[in-house]
């Protein structure tokens, strides 16, 4: 959210962001350091309508320059769907976000399979999603719902199915337990957060200023994106010592992917 109180007809009012009145912007960042590569200011419906929904459309946009590129996206449940999966994997773009069970094509076996109190964790079940028929999607995309604290949904393109690793979670007494976990979870957790850090490293060299102008607003929030893209790719330059390496690459080709 990029504060504004004042009158404009692109202001939003989002009740559980911190910044509460203001234009909300879309982001799509490097999941290692925080890179941004492109952001998209929320405008309101174009043409009156969206087809797939709002966080559809706005994955579909921001990714456009990165399709058939062998990328990897990783989504809340916000932008999750079997569609956009879907389209990405079309497109040889690999996804994996957290899925809300109510989405369209979202199989009724991963549906109400698990109850909170009642299913141990490290639980899980796994289904292809399905069309408007029932028939599965091609190519397959793998819903499943694993239960860990409360049962977490899983769209995912990018690891294999019926693959399991473990994870380290604190019990009642205090003690530590490994439980059971699909892999796609852990590559969920790993590689979720670009967006977060690229947000906390904007805040902390705001330049903002109160003004009755709307878009002087927008105008210092892209200073402040152009001057956190700086320092990475300076960060980027100084670790590798190469200053022909971009700061964006496919993490397919970067060391810390876990799939080499």
């Amino acid at each position: 959210m990029i504060k504004y109180k004042g009158r404009s007809k692109f202001k939003q009012y989002v009740p559980a962001k911190p910044i509460k009145y203001g234009f909300k912007s879309f982001y799509i960042c490097d999941s290692l350091n925080g890179y941004t590569f492109d952001f998209q200011i929320y405008k309101g419906k174009e043409n009156g309508t969206v087809q797939h929904g709002l966080g559809a459309q706005v994955v579909l946009d921001l990714c456009a320059p990165l399709l058939g590129k062998n990328y990897h996206v990783d989504c809340d449940n916000f932008f999750s769907s079997p569609y956009i999966a879907n389209a990405l994997a079309e497109k040889n773009t690999f996804f994996i976000g957290t899925c809300r069970t109510n989405r369209k094509g979202v199989p009724d076996a991963v549906k109400g399979v698990f109850r909170k109190k009642e299913t141990p964790r490290g639980e899980s079940v796994g289904a292809w999603a399905v069309d408007e028929r029932g028939q599965v999607i091609i190519p397959k995309i793998r819903c499943m719902m694993w239960m860990d604290k409360q049962p977490v949904g899983l769209i995912n393109t990018i690891a294999p199915p019926n693959v399991f690793t473990t994870v380290e979670r604190r019990q009642p007494d205090g003690t530590r337990k490994n439980i059971t976990c699909p892999v796609a979870v852990k590559l969920y957790n790993s590689f979720m957060g670009g967006v977060d850090l690229a947000d906390n490293l904007r805040k902390l060299c705001e330049s903002s200023r109160k003004s009755k102008r709307w878009y002087m607003r927008i105008f210092w929030y892209t200073v402040e994106v152009a001057i956190i893209n700086s320092f990475v790719i300076m960060k980027e330059v100084n670790v590798s010592g190469r200053t022909d390496q971009p700061a964006l690459q496919p993490q397919g080709a970067r060391e810390k992917k876990i799939f080499q």
